[in-house]
């Protein structure tokens, strides 16, 4: 789905690849020129030598480095670490990572738990490409639990014959916690789904091969691929023969649902970062970049400059916003079920639904049903349409709409005529005008919910037509 207009995003630039300690220089770079202490981190990372016991001491900090003539923050850091196999099994690393959140206080609910899903992604990856695990693969859409080989009779989880082993190191914990924190900063995980959200180039995975515990293996690694795969993450090969490409890299990224397609609304870049990897290339600037960007209300097209004329010459009170736009084709379902499937859709949230009759292929006679919602009501939507349904497909655009601000009222009315009364309340939708200025008269401003006016012209025992007129003048007497 297309990025928002009313939403920040994060965009991750990843044209040289992308790995852990790329993400934290880089969002540490750009905690900095957003004005966000960014300490924080550094804090965060001298709190794991107490709760990992394989880890004896850490020297972390950020230096500014060049790549082939840029600059960015790289992430320095020194590990004094014994490799205890016996404290590389998945469930000790994720009780690592809960000692060091807890020890920390410095994590919400929302930031520990996508911490700890991107673990779980990384172990849940280890385990189907050693063939140790289930072979399920961990999605976002899951509860945020292991996949293991066996279960206990109470339920306790177990994992037999699983070490990790690059996952295990004390870097991948510095990795996935400073990254979780610095989201956090930046207001990723407030204000719920659709507040601020993440846009990526494909990522470059490298090319040749790359050396591991179980010998040299094609790039992109074994569990960077199965991360790429289960998650359906976009790649492109190059642009240097090297790994560029890591498992957390890859796990931050997908943990963060990332969208690849391109930002087609005008943004502004509220604060940039960029983050060094390690190594170097010729003619290549390994840095990972990570813009924060805003949306450009005052940026706009010739259309949003003559939406915005219309609204501010207009008494009206004016709106905007956008809706998906659903557009299918049905020409094998009767019109009672099409008109059941609309009926069910308007009840799961859609804003609007209209079916139009067309000629299709072959001259058949068809009806083109069009949906207009908002993303959150999409997915029961499609799951009606293709789920139910008889369509094979549909096509989805992102709409942007002008609409009369209005309100909803109840009002109390007596109507007497032809010798008959109406006695009850109506439903009116009454268009608004701007504070201070008179009513629009060349248009109605008050609309009648339909299913009342029948009430009115069953009573009065006359047409609809009749009920309307007689019912908008008892509302215009009750506002003198």
């Amino acid at each position: 789905m297309e990025p928002s207009s009313t939403i920040r995003l994060l965009k991750f630039e990843c044209t040289t690849g992308i790995s852990g300690d790329m993400i934290v220089a880089a969002l540490h770079d750009l905690l900095a020129e957003a004005g966000i202490p960014s300490d924080t981190l550094l804090d965060l990372v001298q709190i794991i030598p107490a709760n990992v016991p394989s880890v004896a001491s850490i020297s972390a900090g950020f230096s500014r480095v060049q790549k082939t003539g840029f600059d960015a923050d790289h992430l320095d850091l020194v590990i004094d670490e014994a490799r205890d196999e016996a404290r590389s099994d998945p469930q000790s690393v994720l009780d690592n990572l809960a000692s060091c959140i807890s020890a920390s206080g410095m994590f919400t609910a929302a930031s520990e738990a996508f911490a700890t899903s991107v673990l779980e992604m990384l172990i849940d990856a280890e385990m189907v490409v050693h063939g140790s695990g289930t072979g399920h693969r961990h999605t976002l859409g899951d509860d945020h639990g292991l996949h293991h080989d066996a279960e206990t009779g109470d339920g306790e989880q177990v994992h037999h014959g699983t070490h990790l082993h690059e996952l295990a190191s004390a870097d991948t914990l510095v990795d996935v916690l400073c990254t979780a924190k610095a989201l956090d900063l930046l207001g990723f995980f407030e204000g719920g789904e659709g507040m601020m959200g993440a846009v990526s180039t494909p990522v470059a995975v490298g090319g040749g091969t790359v050396a591991t515990a179980h010998g040299r293996v094609p790039v992109p690694a074994p569990v960077t691929a199965e991360i790429l795969h289960g998650q359906q993450l976009a790649y492109v090969e190059g642009p240097v023969d090297e790994e560029l490409a890591t498992p957390t890299g890859v796990a931050l990224l997908a943990s963060m649902r990332p969208s690849f397609a391109h930002v087609a609304v005008p943004v502004r870049i509220a604060a940039l970062g960029k983050g060094a990897g390690t190594k170097s290339f010729q003619g290549v600037a390994n840095i990972l970049r990570v813009q924060l960007l805003e949306p450009a209300q005052d940026c706009k097209t010739p259309l949003g400059e003559a939406i915005d004329k219309f609204a501010s010459e207009s008494p009206l009170a004016i709106g905007q916003d956008s809706v998906v736009q659903v557009v299918l084709m049905v020409d094998d379902a009767t019109p009672e079920d099409v008109a059941s499937l609309v009926d069910r859709t308007l009840s799961n949230g859609a804003r609007d639904a209209y079916v139009t009759t067309v000629h299709g292929k072959k001259g058949r006679v068809g009806m083109e049903v069009t949906v207009l919602c908002d993303a959150q009501a999409l997915p029961r939507v499609l799951d009606l349409w293709l789920g139910q349904g008889t369509t094979i497909g549909c096509r989805l655009q992102q709409v942007d709409r002008v609409v009369l601000e209005r309100v909803q009222e109840t009002e109390s009315i007596t109507i007497e005529a032809g010798g008959q009364e109406f006695t009850g309340s109506v439903r009116i939708k009454r268009i608004e005008c701007k504070q201070g200025l008179p009513p629009a008269t060349s248009r109605p401003m008050v609309k009648i919910e339909h299913d009342d006016l029948e009430r009115v012209a069953n009573a009065l025992g006359t047409s609809i037509h009749e009920a309307r007129t007689l019912v908008e003048r008892a509302i215009n007497d009750l506002q003198k």
